[in-house]
């Protein structure tokens, strides 16, 4: 295999020197006070959530800039490649970080460069017990003093805060602010100082992701189109922010690119007090407008889908109620292939259910701890 590490003039020395270490300058440069959003938390996740809804789990996504050093010294440095997106999900037994494409530990020669995808650590045990990285050339291994390197970092960082003792859970931390500020102040503590290697405007794509459980059942919307979600329901939430790093953390209410929802079974909707479709996977815009990506057909929608008079009557009727809201319903639908008859019924669902979402986001607003959904999908207050 090709190497892609550096390889000098003079030869290495016989000692394997340590892996490197991902340095922390940008936690160095400010003080607990400054912690980032969830050090504006009060009181645990829990507390803050709607009484209808348990949290499963919630994730952050990002995308850091490519060919970019994080740290490292003289014998290697680690450094993303190209554009790297980067994933945190967290739930209440542990937190799991991956990275693609993985990052490169780009080491001097003969050592091999290393691949690291990402890392677990299990809140049940306050232990890592989880580390991706693997060697990428023939040359001396290094992928298992690199997984020792992290586990001694993601060691020290807990180091005196209530993450690193066995049994602990996020959502109930009834002083999450005070946790986190105990984060940074031991990531500042092992920083080396200097400039951070990766500033928040170069930080984009941002997401932030919820897993719930609808406690209650929800029933929104009217004859024309409603939504009803049983007790137990489980649903997942993906949120698009808008900008960068920088916008994000610049005190100004975050902007919401887009809300998705998925569900495999929870979400049906009705019409005529009815089930029609099982609603797999929708979006709602900034504004409110909802678009179906995928549904399954239930009752009259479904048997209509299964013969060719049925998909010709529901293509037409389908075309005629959105000619009757004062919508363009476009060329009258001649090709009865199932999947065109489908998009067609997207699309008049979507219309069909705006006003059900924009009613199920306003009591649920608060599902993303930290953000206002109806502000931040430019909903009103």
């Amino acid at each position: 295999m090709p190497s892609v590490g550096r390889r000098p003039v003079s030869a290495a020395p016989a000692q394997t020197p340590p892996a490197p270490a991902v340095e922390a300058e940008a936690a160095a440069q400010a003080t607990p006070d400054q912690a980032a959003p969830g050090a504006l938390l009060e009181g645990s996740i829990n507390d803050q959530l709607p009484d209808a809804l348990a949290l499963r789990d919630v994730g952050a996504q990002f995308r850091l800039p490519g060919q970019t050093t994080l740290g490292g010294d003289w014998a290697a440095e680690m450094r993303t490649t190209s554009a790297t997106t980067v994933w945190v999900e967290l739930s209440h037994d542990g937190l799991r970080i991956s990275m693609w494409p993985p990052l490169l530990v780009d080491a001097q020669w003969p050592l091999s460069n290393v691949e690291v995808r990402g890392l677990t650590y299990d809140f049940r045990t306050g232990a890592v017990t989880n580390i991706d990285a693997a060697n990428t050339q023939f040359a001396i291994p290094m992928a298992g003093t690199v997984a020792d390197t992290l586990r001694d970092m993601a060691v020290a960082m807990v180091a005196g805060t209530p993450v690193g003792q066995p049994g602990y859970d996020p959502f109930t931390d009834a002083d999450l602010a005070g946790t986190l500020a105990g984060l940074q102040r031991n990531l500042a503590s092992s920083a080396s100082g200097g400039a951070a290697p990766v500033q928040p405007g170069q930080i984009d794509q941002i997401a932030l992701s919820a897993g719930i459980t609808v406690l209650g059942g929800v029933s929104e919307g009217s004859s024309a189109g409603g939504i009803e979600i049983p007790s137990g329901g489980a649903i997942d939430l993906r949120a698009g922010l808008q900008g960068t790093l920088a916008d994000v953390t610049s005190g100004r209410p975050p902007v919401l690119q887009y809300l998705s929802i998925t569900s495999p079974d929870a979400i049906t909707l009705t019409s005529e007090g009815e089930p029609i479709a099982r609603l797999q996977d929708l979006v709602v815009n900034h504004g409110g407008a909802v678009r179906v990506n995928r549904y399954e057909a239930l009752g009259s929608l479904r048997d209509a889908e299964q013969t060719e008079s049925g998909l010709r009557a529901l293509a037409l009727l389908l075309q005629l109620g959105i000619a009757r809201e004062g919508g363009n319903p476009g060329p009258l639908v001649t090709d009865l292939n199932p999947g065109i008859v489908q998009g067609v019924a997207s699309a008049k669902m979507g219309e069909a259910l705006t006003r059900a979402v924009r009613a199920m986001v306003e009591a649920n607003h608060a599902a993303l701890p930290g953000i206002d959904l109806r502000t931040a999908l430019g909903m009103g207050p």
